[in-house]
């Protein structure tokens, strides 16, 4: 069942969750599980936040709106988290 739920968009899976198919620790689980899985060939993802995503369900600091509860991740060339590294996958800002 998780894998039908992770074929599914934003849309979908937030679906999903209201529904009480998957509580959003499941969903969580599921995608670090397909990103540790993937990304080995990809690279696509080079710093992980997975214990972050982990407190923040578990204390139900997640915000509202259409899409809560729904894991994503964060490209750090555009968007920034405070107090995380932004290096834009280019190793001159490393450390940045």
């Amino acid at each position: 069942m998780i894998d039908e739920i992770l074929s599914l968009d934003a849309v979908g899976q937030a679906e999903r969750i209201a529904t009480g198919d998957v509580s959003p620790l499941e969903l969580l689980e599921a995608a670090i599980a397909r990103c540790d899985a993937r990304n080995p060939d990809l690279n696509a993802v080079t710093v992980k936040f997975y214990d972050m995503a982990r407190e923040a369900v578990a204390a139900g600091r997640i915000p509202d709106g259409p899409f809560h509860d729904v894991p994503f991740l964060l490209k750090d060339f555009y968007a920034h988290k405070a107090g995380t590294p932004t290096t834009a996958s280019c190793p001159l800002l490393a450390g940045a």
